[in-house]
Formats: structure tokens, sequence, C-alpha cells
């Protein structure tokens, strides 16, 4: 999980908005901040340190695949799923004009589909020598409180699923360098009746980026079989991009030949009749 040096680590109140500051100098409080990265808005700030937080690393996944008299399949490493961090949460009106609906409605916005991102943004957790750079996947198990003589409510609890993320541009690593790999993001294991053009044609949604495929996987030879691993480009590869356009040829056998037959078929009477 990545954190910062625990060498750096800091004492006393940190230096955040709306801190508790004599739970701070007493070290019983740190409270957690969420920053949404893409937009640089003020931090949500909580108001303890998490509670029952709880971190799984990403489960390595393995590929198998059987052969005959072989007692143990052949496995193959393919891919690690991301980490994840779950904890519970704390945020209480601190005074009668303190307003906590806009703290709880500014988070719960972190998990929606952002107009303009076209996504939910990316944020940064932190607490305490902890680091995270995740999105966040939910804000669940919502405990609200009395609600206080104004209308507004005294405090909210609440347990928040943040998932790490992993910043990936193919069109930078193009732009950076030339000559780099593009990383594939799919293997497809091809099932009874696949060609290179049926996989181009529901993956690309165009038979004729079968050549890519087919280059792709100079190992599986001119024909699939049943069972192979099909390496896949991701859309936006260059590669997949810049597939050739399909080229009309003209008639390469006697077109003219061919031409003056039917205009003196038509020209003759015909009658068809069946008996």
């Amino acid at each position: 999980m990545p954190v910062s040096n625990l060498g750096t680590f800091r004492f006393g109140t940190p230096k955040l908005p709306n801190i508790p500051i004599i739970g701070g100098l007493f070290s019983s409080t740190w409270p957690w901040t969420l920053q949404n990265v893409d937009t640089n808005e003020t931090p949500i700030v909580g108001d303890f340190f998490p509670e029952s937080m709880v971190y799984t690393p990403g489960a390595a996944a393995y590929s198998k695949s059987h052969s005959l008299n072989r007692e143990k399949p052949v496995t193959q490493y393919s891919h690690n799923d991301l980490d994840t961090l779950v904890f519970n949460a704390l945020i209480f009106a601190r005074h009668f004009l303190d307003n906590i609906e806009e703290r709880y409605a500014q988070l719960v916005l972190l998990t929606k589909r952002d107009p303009d991102l076209k996504r939910p943004p990316i944020c940064l957790f932190e607490a305490g020598v902890i680091h995270f750079d995740c999105v966040v996947l939910s804000v669940g198990g919502i405990k609200f409180s009395e609600v206080r003589n104004d209308g507004s409510l005294r405090s909210v609890e609440f347990s928040i699923a943040l998932q790490e993320y992993v910043p990936f541009d193919i069109l930078a690593l193009e732009q950076t360098s030339p000559t780099a790999s593009e990383p594939s993001t799919l293997y497809k294991d091809a099932k009874q009746g696949d060609t290179y053009e049926s996989v181009a044609q529901k993956e690309y949604d165009s038979a004729l980026k079968g050549v890519q495929v087919r280059e792709t996987n100079p190992n599986l030879g001119t024909t699939i079989q049943t069972g192979d691993k099909i390496k896949l480009l991701p859309p936006e590869h260059s590669k997949i991009r810049a597939a050739a356009a399909p080229v009309s040829l003209a008639l390469s056998r006697g077109g003219t030949q061919v031409k003056g037959l039917f205009d003196k078929r038509a020209q003759e009477t015909r009658i068809s009749y069946v008996r």
C-alpha cells in the first residue's frame, strides 16, 4: 500500500482545515481527507481517524491449461487485481452553524459520473502516513443522527470503499516514444468456429481488422484452433486505428468481354415458362 516515508511522520496537530485542536494535541485523532484531484476542490475532511480500516492488496490471477497425462495444469501469471481500502467514518457538526449536509453531499458526488470528465473523479486519500490514489466505489451503510432544532443533521456515520487507481494513457505513450511497445488489454479463449475475421468483427466491429488480429498472434498459425489464447490489442491501439479501409477491385478477367456478353443477351427475346 503506498505510504510516505515513516521517517517523516508528523507530530502534533496536522495543518488541515476543521480539525479539533484539543484532540490533535493529545494525539487522540488524526482525521482523514479525500481530495478530488481532477478539480482541486477543497478536500473533504473526516472528524476522526478511519475506523475498522481494511486494506486488501490486489490478488494475483493465473491462467490454467490442462493436457493429457498431466496430473496438474500448466499455470501462467496473467495479472494482479487492484488494491482496495474500506473503512468506517463519521462527520458531525461542531457548532450550530456547521452544516454537514454539504460535506456529505460532496462525498456522495465522488461516486457519480462527472458530466465533463465522462467518468467519476480521481481522488487522493490521506490518513496520517497513508496515501492512496483511488476512485470511490461506494458510500454505504449510512446512519443519520437525530435532527437538530433548525432541521439540520447533527452527524452522519457511513462506510467508504476505495479502489486503487492506476493511470494509463495510450496516446501519451505513443507520443512519448513512437517505438515503445503498446500493451494489450485482453486475452480471449477461442471457441469452435472462430476465425480471425469473426473475432475482429466481434471485438472491433470490422471483419477487415482480422489481418491485425492474425499479425498480433503469429504463434497461432493461419487458422485458430478451439482453446487457443488470442491476444487482442485495445481498439485505441495505433495498429487497430490504422487498419486499411476496403478497396474495390476492378473485374480482372475479361471485364469488357463479360460486359459485351450481357449486352448481347439483353437484346435477345426469351420466353420463360414452367411445364
